[in-house]
């Protein structure tokens, strides 16, 4: 039997799965806070044992990796292994013209809706949003701009006079507060460009096409999309557990 770990550093979150021989034990996701001694410190007990596998994906700088990769080893047992993007992987082709700039989050999520005939576009709503195009099992591509609350930030940091209360649900209508404006007009923006791509893609493939959101906006987002999707909350960590499969098959 396999004990393996796979986690999934965020901008703003770890999670984490374990699993024993492919089938999962156990979930943790929280707020890091880059502090490698306390994550260890506050995981569960099963996550303190030793492990026969670790496999990471990561958009921390290459410090925040060391500093986790070296502690990895003392508590675990093993050295853990760094997902890459790649031009090619699980039959799938990475659609930038230099492979290893593609964020490795998002090249998980690809892994893990691909394998499919037609289109699928992937939305992670985050610190970001990003909006990839897979076509045929090809990544063509894709989009970056300002998640909420990045874009929230931005006015109140770039104005003087916008300053926006908190607002426990968004809608798509016309504000009639500047707290109601901003937040709707945040979200409509969100939305359109979604279904802009969404769209697009399906327009290629004869109205087919499958849409999947992940991310922590993707609940605040999804009720609002005028177009059939799925909400993958983990989508990283599945793409994550598919490329690790590969890889260390194709070691064998």
């Amino acid at each position: 039997m396999s004990l393996q770990c796979f986690l999934d550093f965020g901008n703003s979150r770890v999670k984490a799965w374990l699993c024993l021989d492919n089938v999962v034990l156990e979930k943790i996701s929280h707020v890091h806070r880059l502090d490698v001694h306390s994550f260890f410190t506050e995981m569960p007990d099963l996550f303190q044992q030793r492990m026969d596998f670790v496999g990471v994906t990561s958009v921390l700088d290459a410090k925040s990796n060391h500093e986790f990769a070296v502690q990895a080893e003392r508590q675990w047992g093993v050295q853990p292994r760094f997902a890459e993007s790649q031009g090619n992987c699980c039959g799938v082709r990475n659609g930038y013209r230099q492979p290893e700039q593609l964020g490795v989050d998002r090249w998980m999520n690809i892994l893990a809706v691909s394998g499919q005939e037609g289109g699928c576009c992937v939305v992670s709503c985050g610190t970001a949003t990003t909006i990839d195009m897979i076509e045929d099992g090809s990544h063509t591509g894709g989009f970056i701009l300002p998640g909420f609350q990045l874009q929230l930030q931005s006015l109140i940091q770039g104005t003087q006079k916008v300053r926006p209360g908190v607002l426990s649900d968004s809608a798509v209508s016309p504000g009639c507060s500047t707290t109601e404006a901003v937040h709707n007009g945040i979200l409509l923006g969100q939305l359109s460009m979604i279904e802009r791509c969404f769209n697009d893609m399906r327009q290629r493939f004869g109205g087919e096409g499958r849409l999947v959101l992940t991310g922590g906006d993707a609940d605040k987002l999804g009720p609002h999309l005028a177009c059939p999707h799925d909400i993958i909350p983990e989508l990283v960590l599945v793409g994550l557990r598919r490329y690790f499969d590969f890889v260390v098959s194709s070691e064998e």
